[in-house]
C-alpha cells in the first residue's frame, strides 16, 4: 500500500487548503519512477548547482584527459624468454666475426645442446631483385639420385614393370610413346611434366642438373 493521507472532508475552506498544501508538496518534491526500482521506491529530483556542475565538467575533463594519455603510452610488448643453454649457446657466438660455412658447421656442433641432430638453414642476400639460381653444397644428404634418360629400353622396361629410377628426363619426341605409360608412372609422381623440367630438347644437360 501507499503512503495513507487524511483529509477532512464536509469544510470546503479546509479541503482546499488541504489540497493546496499537498499540491505544493507534490511540487517541492517531483517524484518519477525509474527503470530497476522496486514498487513504491521513487527517485527524487534535486536541483543541481552552478557549483557542482562545474566540478563534475572538471571530473569529467580530467577522465578524458587520463584516457588520452592512457591511449598514447606504447604497449609493452612481453619478450620471449630463452632457456640457459640456449642463452650460454647463442653467448659463445661472436657478433663481429665472418665465419666460413666449414668454421661454422664445427662451431655450430660444439654449441649444440640438444640430444637430436639439429637442422642448419642457410640464407642468402642477393644485391639483385629476382635474381636465381642454384648452389651445390659440397656434401649431400646421403641419398643417391637416380637420373634415367628416356630410351627404347627404359620403355621396354617399363611395360616390364621394372621401375629403377627416381626421377625420369624425356625428350619431347618421346613424349607420345610414354602417353600409354602414363597410369604407371601418374601415381607414383615419375610422369615427365614440362613444369618440373623433365621434359628438356637437352636431356643430358638436364640429368646433369638433377
Amino acid at each position: 500500500m501507499g503512503k495513507i493521507r487524511t483529509r477532512i472532508l464536509g469544510l470546503e475552506e479546509v479541503e482546499q487548503k488541504q489540497k493546496k498544501e499537498q499540491k505544493e508538496k507534490a511540487a517541492e518534491k517531483k517524484k518519477i519512477r525509474a527503470p530497476g526500482l522496486k514498487g513504491g521506491e521513487r527517485m527524487v529530483a534535486v536541483e543541481v548547482g552552478e557549483k557542482e556542475i562545474e566540478k563534475m565538467e572538471k571530473a569529467k575533463k580530467i577522465l578524458e584527459e587520463a584516457e588520452i594519455k592512457e591511449a598514447k603510452k606504447p604497449k609493452k610488448i612481453k619478450k620471449k624468454i630463452r632457456g640457459k643453454k640456449y642463452q650460454e649457446a647463442k653467448s659463445k657466438v661472436e657478433k663481429n666475426k665472418t665465419y666460413s660455412i666449414k668454421e661454422a658447421i664445427v662451431f655450430l656442433k660444439t654449441i649444440k645442446y640438444t640430444k637430436f641432430d639439429e637442422s642448419i638453414e642457410i640464407h642468402l642476400n642477393v644485391d639483385r631483385t629476382g635474381l636465381k639460381g642454384e648452389v651445390e653444397l659440397p656434401y649431400s644428404t646421403g641419398k643417391k639420385m637416380r637420373v634415367t634418360i628416356v630410351d627404347d629400353k627404359v620403355l621396354a622396361e617399363i611395360e616390364k614393370g621394372q621401375i629403377n629410377f627416381d626421377v625420369l628426363i624425356a625428350h619431347p619426341s618421346f613424349m607420345p610413346k610414354l602417353i600409354k605409360y602414363a597410369r604407371i608412372l601418374g601415381p607414383k609422381g615419375l610422369m615427365p611434366n614440362p613444369k618440373n623440367g623433365t621434359v628438356s630438347p637437352n636431356p643430358q644437360e638436364t640429368a646433369k642438373k638433377i
